[in-house]
């Protein structure tokens, strides 16, 4: 009993180390916590923009980061919005130009957004872009 205990926590502990160095390694492939007020740096905004009319309905989750770098966001995506009959249909990556604050309503926000929206077969089925000028609201 006492080396099976042993061999857990031998387990938990090369367990949680590689969690840590997952979280500082820079890979820069995964969401990065921002803060707020947040307004992207130039290079990351023309990097969007830019990338943006090369995304289609149809690509993969991989095709996407490849045109607009990694998501500030990734989240899941219910057909309700009643938790206890929400079913995951997908998920989006989100990529965040500014936002004022974290949380609040779409005023105190005030955002500027790219959602890239995903179906469970890691295909794009929108794309939505939000306080954007010029730039399409809703593609299908």
């Amino acid at each position: 009993m006492m080396k099976t205990h042993t061999m857990l926590s031998c387990l938990f502990l090369v367990l949680l180390a590689m969690i840590d160095v997952s979280c500082v390694s820079g890979d820069e492939d995964r969401p990065v916590r921002i803060t707020y007020p947040y307004v992207a740096p130039t290079a990351r905004t023309a990097a969007i923009l830019d990338g943006l009319p090369k995304v289609h309905v149809g690509m993969s989750g991989a095709e996407v980061r490849s045109r607009l770098g990694a998501p500030d966001e990734v989240n899941p995506t219910y057909n309700s919005i009643h938790v206890k009959a929400a079913k995951k249909i997908g998920y989006s990556f989100v990529y965040v130009i500014q936002r004022k604050q974290e949380a609040g309503s779409v005023v105190e926000k005030d955002e500027k957004l790219v959602r890239v929206h995903f179906g469970l077969d890691d295909r794009v089925v929108n794309i939505i872009s939000v306080g954007l000028k010029g730039q399409t609201d809703a593609v299908e």
